[in-house]
This record gives structure tokens, C-alpha cells and sequence, in this order.
């Protein structure tokens, strides 16, 4: 080699191992390059739910490309340089929470993350309780979640069948085949008149259902039907076929707020006027005999439990007495809950009361407001809670506290001017 090319063949040689140098980093910027998410699709699910595919989308995918699944390796797909699939099984979903979905090329840095959301998953639709909403019927559940309408028309006091799965209640000339007693699924199907009625007003409207002694259910329901201008309580099976009036007011007055006992045998409700010459309103039952035309009165207030003077007829006779509006017997035991209020006051300022049926010389106020009125009250299936209604705020909406007292749970937070009235629990 002549020498004098040597400088020459070095500096070439440094050049060339210069270039080769640069195209080496190159390589290695362009391999540690991270792949970049865009979008995740879907960005939720139900905890709980199925497995299902979760669609990645952005730039710089190859098919050694993995999802990660808050760190972990999901089995992938590639579909192209944009789009990677991942197989998300049941157990990444059983939390409510979040979880981080990344992608990993191997020799890259680790993309960006996308958020992907658990959530709890909806209540489940269990009617448990049934109310009316500006005069129309609805449900929800016991813990107010889940309101559901039923009707579009004027309903009054609804009650569910001893099983749970069926409702009774009155309406108006608006329904779908008239002014009459019907009953529906819980879900609102199979509407069907039982009987047709003569008058309807939707606050004194009110029905109960049991299965009685003989193994047959009927709906005791409140209608003048043709006796006279008074109200009567009236008994009938679901086919509409018999007919029992099971009380008339003596002398004028009425009779509302029927309510069967636990086991179906006695048959509780108000009367207005008649032998104890009350203008309070007298708790009258009627307790069934081996058929169905032998109901016995089993008495009046006091008279019933075989007490001369109890705590509930010196409250009917006192000389600002109360004014019995409603009334429910529980379904675990022998004690009636009684919605009234004071002559003196007005009728916006209703209390409740608990009358044990064994032990009637004593009377449980639950509540004394002399300007928020407690209505309508209905035990809950277990005796433990009531529920009624009240006005919270500007809105009258469905409540409940302990069946022996205590704080007031606002349960349908009713935040409308249609007013909430009416529950029924159901069994």
C-alpha cells in the first residue's frame, strides 16, 4: 500500500465507522419508540358481568404487541398497526373500581394508560313497596331505589296478593275498562276488573287481600255499591263472583281503611257512627267463622281485646279526642298501627300510634308533630319497620322508621309537587 493514501484510507474508515455509528442509535431510538393508546372500547362494564373483548385503538402496534390489564398480560390479538383485541375473562370484572389498560411492545417502553371503570351493578327491580304518585300507582323497593308507574290513571290504596306478585287496588272512570276493583302483575300486566264500583274517591279508596281460612283469597275493598250514600266495607273473591258486605254504618258515617290480620281470619277497619256512638272513628273486627257468611263482630276498640277503659278508648272519648284516619294490622303479630289526629288540630298534623291487640292498656305514640302530618301507615314484612307518608321539605313523599319509634328515613325522595300517598308493603 503507498503510503501516501494511509491518511486518506483512515479518514475514510473513520467516516464509514462514524455513519455505521449513527445508523446503530438510530435503530435502537427507533426500537425503544413506545406504542401510544388513543382509545379503549368498551370503557366499562357491570362488576359481575360477562368476559367480553376489549377493542384497543392507536399507533405503533406490531404483532408482538400484549394489553396489560393493570400490569398483567390479557391473551391479544392484532388486528392491525392501530388496533390490538384482548380477551377479558369474568375474574378482571368482579370489583367495582377501575383498572389500567396499557400495551407492551417487548424492547419499548410501556404505552400510555387508559382508564377502564367497573361499576356496582343496578339494583335489582324487587317491587316491594307500593305507593301512589299524583294519584297514579307505582313501585319500588324496599330501599326506595327502582320506581317504577304502573298506571297512567287515578288509583287509590293499593294492596299486594299474599304472595307478592300481584296488586289490588280501586280507580276511577279513567281506567282502561272503567270505575272498579282490579288487580295487575306486580309488573304492571294482566290488568283485570274484578268487580265494577259505584264510587271512587282516590284518599278514602282503600283495599286489603289475604288468604282466608277456607284457602281462598279475597280483596276486602270500601264502596257505597248500591246501599245507600255511606260508605261500606265490602268482600269479594278474585273472580268477582261473590259479594259480602261485611259492615254498613248504622245512623250515617262510614267505613274505610280495611286491613286483614296476620292469618287472614279477622278482618280490621274504621267505622264512623254506630253503637259506640263514636264521631272518632271505632277499630271494628270481624273474625271469620267456618264460612264465609258467619263473620262475628268481634267488638269495638277496647270492647274487642276485653278491656273495659284502655288506653285507646280514653283517647276516643277524651274531651279532645282522636280522629282514627287509617289503620294496618301487622303480618307477624297481633298489633295494629293507627294514623289519627287530634280534633283540635288540623287534619294536616296526623301522628301515629301502635295498639298492641295483647296487651290494649297501653297505646305506643310514635310520633307527635303538631304541623307535619304522618298518614297512611304499612309494617314492613318482619313487624320491624313502618312505612307512611309525610311531608319532608316542600314535598309529600314515602317514609319509614322503626315500628317502635326513632328517626324518619326519606325513602322515595319524592322531589315533585305529585305528591307521594298510600304505601303498601308488601308480605
Amino acid at each position: 500500500m503507498h503510503l501516501r493514501r494511509l491518511p486518506f484510507m483512515l479518514k475514510r474508515s473513520a467516516f464509514l465507522g462514524l455513519i455505521g455509528l449513527m445508523t446503530v442509535q438510530a435503530t435502537v431510538v427507533q426500537a425503544q419508540k413506545a406504542p401510544s393508546i388513543t382509545s379503549i372500547s368498551p370503557t366499562s362494564a357491570v362488576a359481575g358481568g360477562p368476559a367480553f373483548t376489549l377493542t384497543v385503538l392507536g399507533k405503533g402496534f406490531t404483532s408482538t404487541c400484549k394489553i396489560r390489564w393493570n400490569g398483567f398480560d390479557r391473551t391479544t390479538t392484532f388486528s392491525s398497526t392501530t388496533k390490538l383485541l384482548a380477551s377479558i375473562p369474568v375474574s378482571d370484572i368482579q370489583t367495582t373500581g377501575t383498572a389500567s389498560v396499557t400495551v407492551q411492545k417487548p424492547s419499548s417502553p410501556l404505552s400510555n394508560a387508559k382508564t377502564f371503570t367497573i361499576t356496582s351493578p343496578p339494583p335489582v327491580a324487587d317491587p316491594a313497596i307500593a305507593f301512589t304518585r299524583g294519584g297514579s300507582l307505582r313501585v319500588m323497593n324496599a330501599d326506595g331505589s327502582n320506581q317504577t308507574s304502573l298506571t297512567s290513571y287515578t288509583v287509590g290504596r293499593p294492596a299486594f296478593s299474599p304472595d307478592g306478585m300481584r296488586i289490588a287496588f280501586m280507580a276511577g272512570s279513567g281506567a282502561p275498562q272503567g270505575a272498579g276493583l282490579y288487580t295487575m302483575n306486580r309488573d304492571g300486566a294482566n290488568l283485570n276488573r274484578v268487580r265494577p264500583i259505584n264510587y271512587f274517591f282516590s284518599l278514602s279508596a282503600s283495599v286489603d287481600w289475604a288468604s282466608m281460612p277456607d284457602g281462598v283469597d279475597r280483596i276486602a275493598y270500601i264502596d257505597q255499591d248500591g246501599f245507600g250514600s255511606d260508605y261500606h266495607v265490602l268482600l269479594t273473591n278474585l273472580a268477582g263472583t261473590e259479594l259480602l258486605v261485611v259492615a254498613s254504618p248504622n245512623g250515617g258515617g262510614g267505613c274505610t281503611s280495611p286491613t286483614f290480620s296476620a292469618d287472614g281470619k279477622t278482618l280490621y277497619y274504621l267505622g264512623y257512627s254506630g253503637p259506640s256512638g263514636s264521631i272518632s272513628g271505632d277499630i271494628i273486627g270481624v273474625r271469620y267463622e267456618g264460612t264465609l257468611g258467619n263473620l262475628v263482630e268481634v267488638g269495638r276498640d277496647s270492647w274487642v281485646y276485653g278491656v273495659a277503659d284502655s288506653a285507646l278508648r280514653s283517647m276516643t272519648t277524651s274531651a279532645d279526642p282522636l280522629f282514627f284516619s287509617s289503620i294496618a294490622a301487622s303480618r307477624t303479630g297481633r298489633k295494629i298501627v293507627i294514623g289519627a289526629h287530634r280534633l283540635s288540630n288540623s287534619l294536616l298534623a296526623q301522628d301515629m300510634f301502635v295498639l298492641d291487640l295483647d296487651n290494649p292498656t297501653a297505646v305506643t305514640q310514635l310520633t307527635n308533630t303538631s304541623s307535619v302530618s304522618e298518614e297512611w301507615p304499612a309494617w314492613s314484612p318482619d313487624g320491624a319497620k313502618i312505612a307512611f307518608s309525610t311531608k319532608i321539605g316542600s314535598y309529600w313523599t314515602i317514609a319509614t322508621m322503626l315500628s317502635t319509634g326513632g328517626a324518619v328515613t326519606n325513602l322515595s325522595n319524592n322531589a315533585t309537587s305529585l305528591n307521594h300517598y298510600q304505601p303498601y308493603w308488601r308480605r
